[in-house]
């Protein structure tokens, strides 16, 4: 049974305790932070663990909801995964989120409370059947032998597709090659410093910022003003008006890896949805999404220069 991470402004937390109050009367399963997170337990950790557990969202889409930065936290966390958001709008005047727009919503505004719950079990009932589906796709395509070593990946971060697609697929099996899944992972943690490092826009991939990393210092990364330039400025890429201190992470090469810890910014960073916290450093990989206040980016390491 799919389990719903119910996401909310405390301002409709009336609604939410009805609303919760009905799924539990149907045996849905469900998150809530009121309800589920015991006294004296970490809040953002409690809720961090809940977002990895669940399966989809419930998404409460209120005027608060949508001014809140911890709600947006949550929904575009789902989003860039691609863990499905059922939106339950229940005030008609809120100004909602482009990236919500196009959703299918189940009005609890214009419609009466039952009615409207009605909906949402179908929706729920089908975007968990969905969930299943994948589920049993990915049972049946679990790898149980290694492809042959003259298969082996190419020696670079700048991966064709194609090539990526013919290596780790055995098309006489349909089965996915786990063995040569592993060292693509490994190859995206692999920098030195003949690369380059891109941050690309999440939305607006065209819009990116590129940079250099040598060993032996840290890269201060943020945006310029009031006499500040930091190593890596993201200013060109909105970050003046999306919550990025000028002093927001730091970058460190260490042997092959790449390093990036947060400098107390004032918005936070997450790392695939993770929070880093304190002086907590987390290696990077090639394709890593990272949220810096509320900019969205995605991380590319690549060589320096074609290949010839």
């Amino acid at each position: 049974m799919a389990t719903i991470f119910v996401s909310y402004s405390r301002s409709d937390a009336d609604f939410v305790r009805r609303l919760v109050d009905h799924l539990k009367t149907r045996s849905i399963d469900y998150w809530l932070d009121v309800d589920h997170i015991q006294a004296g337990a970490d809040w953002s950790d409690a809720v961090w663990g809940a977002l990895q557990r669940c399966d989809l969202m419930l998404l409460v889409v209120s005027p608060a909801s949508m001014a809140s930065k911890e709600v947006s936290n949550e929904w575009k966390y789902y989003q860039n995964l691609g863990k499905p958001i059922i939106p339950a709008l229940v005030n008609a005047a809120t100004n909602i989120h482009y990236q919500l727009v196009a959703m299918h919503y189940i009005d609890f505004d214009r419609y009466s409370f039952e009615e409207a719950t009605e909906q949402l079990e179908g929706e729920i009932t089908r975007v968990t059947q969905m969930i299943d589906a994948a589920a049993d796709d990915r049972e049946a395509t679990v790898p149980d032998r290694p492809q042959p070593a003259d298969d082996a990946l190419p020696v670079t971060n700048q991966l064709d597709p194609s090539r990526v697609e013919s290596v780790l697929w055995d098309r006489t099996t349909a089965r996915i090659n786990r063995y040569m899944f592993e060292q693509l992972e490994e190859r995206l943690h692999y920098f030195n410093e003949e690369m380059v490092l891109e941050f690309i826009a999440y939305e607006q991939r065209e819009n990116r910022v590129e940079t250099k990393i040598k060993r032996g210092r840290e890269y201060i990364v943020g945006r310029a003003g009031k006499g500040t330039t930091p190593d890596v400025d993201l200013t060109p890429l909105g970050a003046a008006n999306l919550g990025i201190s000028r002093k927001h992470v730091a970058l460190k090469l260490e042997g092959d890896t790449l390093f990036i810890k947060d400098l107390h910014s004032t918005n936070n960073t997450y790392v695939e949805g993770k929070r880093l916290r304190g002086d907590e450093q987390l290696a990077l990989k090639s394709g890593d999404r990272i949220q810096m206040g509320n900019l969205l980016l995605t991380v590319q390491f690549r060589p320096d220069a074609p290949a010839e």
